[in-house]
């Protein structure tokens, strides 16, 4: 068994979140489908070139009862973007919405498109 396989037999169950990535001519947005996942258990962490999401669920009897048939459980997700060194790492916004979070990282000033004038001699 390796090491990552030993660390998520530790964490419990691992799963990857369903992101969508969005670049408009402001930045690049990635929205992270997070089910079940309070905005207190994630982390998001930012290091050098790399951007990391990631969130620990919380394991807990349901106030339901004992479970017959139960296809919804907590897990951990986590997942990593390489950020192009266009992106403005200072910064980043995030936010949260019905179980959707939003990051947004803007274009640094000298990575945006801009209109060069012509002078006339």
């Amino acid at each position: 068994m390796t090491q990552r396989d030993e660390t998520r037999r530790k964490e419990g169950r691992m799963r990857t979140p369903i992101v969508d990535v969005f670049e408009t001519a402001e930045g690049v947005t990635f929205q992270f489908e997070l089910p079940g996942v309070s905005r207190e258990d994630i982390d998001i962490n930012l290091e050098g070139d790399s951007l990391t999401v990631s969130t620990h669920a919380a394991f807990k009897q349901s106030e339901h009862g004992e479970p017959i048939l139960q296809e919804f459980t907590p897990a951990n997700f986590s997942r990593e973007f390489v950020l192009s060194r266009d992106l403005d790492r200072e910064n980043v916004q995030a936010s949260w919405h019905d179980g959707v979070m939003a990051l947004t990282v803007p274009k640094a000033e000298a990575a945006k498109p801009r209109k060069i004038q012509i002078s006339a001699q």
